[in-house]
């Protein structure tokens, strides 16, 4: 998770992440746009899901997207205000989704 965040927070990843949150407000009135935005089956995406099935998490796909969501959350944060997500919030998150 560490690793998934310092990709979106630097380099690429940041103007990606920066395009991504400036065009999901816009997404609220452009269904078109809306439909890009919707989460697509990536690397991220498929690791998450395999990480909490290993640990026996009933509800992957559920999980799956909490998890990211939330992570986003803490991107968007760290994009606005600098730094880095702190590994704290990561792995609070990451315990709970494997409540």
């Amino acid at each position: 998770m560490v690793l998934l965040t310092r990709q979106r927070l630097t380099g690429e990843g940041r103007r990606r992440s920066l395009a991504r949150h400036a065009c999901a407000v816009e997404s609220v009135r452009d269904q078109e746009l809306r439909a890009i935005l919707v989460p697509h089956e990536n690397a991220g995406r498929e690791a998450v899901r395999r990480f909490l099935a290993a640990h026996g998490v009933s509800d992957v796909e559920n999980r799956t997207h909490t998890l990211l969501t939330c992570i986003d959350g803490l991107v968007f944060d760290r994009l606005v205000n600098g730094g880095e997500v702190p590994r704290d919030a990561l792995e609070g998150l990451v315990a709970a989704a494997l409540r």
